[in-house]
C-alpha cells in the first residue's frame, strides 16, 4: 500500500499503487519530484489555472512514467458502462465521489458476488478505511456521468524533452499574475470571490504552497502562507470588496516571479541534461 504524503496527492499515490502492482516500487513524493511537478503550471481554454496535484492526467504522469517504460492509458467511459469496463480488469484508477463535494482517486481491485473493491489512496494516519467495498448501485451513485479510467501499459523507455512545457509554465504564471492582479483591483462580489478560489487563487495559494514545501523553499512557503491567510480572512467578511486593499499584491507578484525563476533554473538544468543525453546517444 502506497500512501499519500502531501496535500491532495491521491492520484499520485494511486499511480504509485498502480506501479506497485507491476512490481515497480515508488511513492507519490518521488513521482512528483522526478517528473518536475513543482515546476509545472497549466491553463485551460476557459482561463482556469492548475498546478501541483491538480495536474493528474496522462500528459503529466507520463513525464515520470515514460523514462521507466510505462505509459498511462486513459479512456472516457459512461457511468452505465463502468461495471462492464471493470469486469475484465484490475488495477484501474478512477475518480469517485466520497461525499457530494469530495472527489477522490481509488484503484479498482476486483469484484465478487456483485461487490466491487477499491484500494483507498489515503494518508497513513487517516482513520478512513484502506479499502472501499460497494455494490454496483453504490458505485454508480459515486460516479460522474462520464468517467475517466486509467490503466498502465508498457512502452519503450524514453525521456521526454520538458523544455516546452516548462516554458509554457513560465508564461502561464505570468498570465496568472495578470489575472489575479486584475481581479483584485476591482470590486468583486462574494460569489465572484468564491468562484475565483479554484480558478485563480488555488494554484498559487494552496497547491503552490504544497509544491514549494516539496522543494523546501521555506521563505517562499512562508510568504505564500501569509497571503493565503489574508485572502481567507478577507473572504470571511462575505461582502463585495476590492481585494487589493486586503492582499499585499507586490508580495504576491514577488512570489510568482520567484516561482518563475525556479522554473527557469529547472529549464537550464533540463536542457543541459537533454543535450548531454543526445550527445551520448550520437557517439554510438
Amino acid at each position: 500500500m502506497k500512501y499519500m504524503s502531501f496535500r491532495a496527492s491521491c492520484s499520485y499515490a494511486g499511480l504509485a499503487n498502480l506501479l506497485a502492482a507491476q512490481g515497480f516500487d515508488t511513492d507519490d513524493r518521488t513521482i512528483a519530484l522526478e517528473m518536475g511537478l513543482p515546476f509545472l503550471v497549466s491553463r485551460d481554454a476557459c482561463g482556469s489555472f492548475s498546478a501541483g496535484p491538480m495536474l493528474q492526467s496522462a500528459r503529466w504522469f507520463d513525464l515520470f512514467l515514460m523514462p521507466h517504460g510505462f505509459h498511462l492509458e486513459e479512456q472516457t467511459v459512461s457511468r452505465a458502462d463502468v461495471p462492464q469496463f471493470l469486469s475484465s480488469r484490475t488495477s484501474v484508477m478512477l475518480g469517485v465521489h466520497i461525499t457530494e463535494h469530495d472527489k477522490h482517486a481509488v484503484i479498482y481491485q476486483g469484484c465478487s458476488d456483485g461487490v466491487y473493491r477499491f484500494l483507498n489512496n489515503k494518508r497513513p494516519d487517516d482513520s478512513v478505511p484502506d479499502e472501499y467495498v460497494w455494490s454496483e448501485e453504490e458505485l454508480s451513485s459515486r460516479l460522474d456521468e462520464a468517467v475517466i479510467v486509467s490503466v498502465l501499459s508498457p512502452c519503450r523507455p524514453q525521456r521526454p524533452d520538458t523544455a516546452p512545457v516548462l516554458r509554457e509554465s513560465v508564461q502561464n504564471l505570468a498570465d496568472l499574475e495578470t489575472a489575479i492582479l486584475s481581479f483584485c483591483r476591482t470590486s468583486q462580489t462574494p460569489q465572484a470571490q468564491r468562484a475565483a478560489l479554484n480558478r485563480l487563487f488555488r494554484p498559487l495559494l494552496l497547491d503552490g504552497i504544497t509544491m514549494m514545501e516539496l522543494l523546501e523553499e521555506d521563505s517562499l512557503v512562508q510568504d505564500l502562507t501569509g497571503l493565503q491567510a489574508s485572502l481567507l480572512r478577507a473572504m470571511r467578511d462575505d461582502r463585495s470588496q476590492v481585494l487589493s486593499q486586503e492582499l499585499d499584491l507586490p508580495l504576491l507578484s514577488q512570489c510568482i516571479h520567484h516561482w518563475q525563476s525556479l522554473i527557469r533554473r529547472k529549464m537550464e538544468d533540463s536542457s543541459l541534461a537533454f543535450s548531454e543525453k543526445n550527445a551520448i546517444i550520437g557517439t554510438g
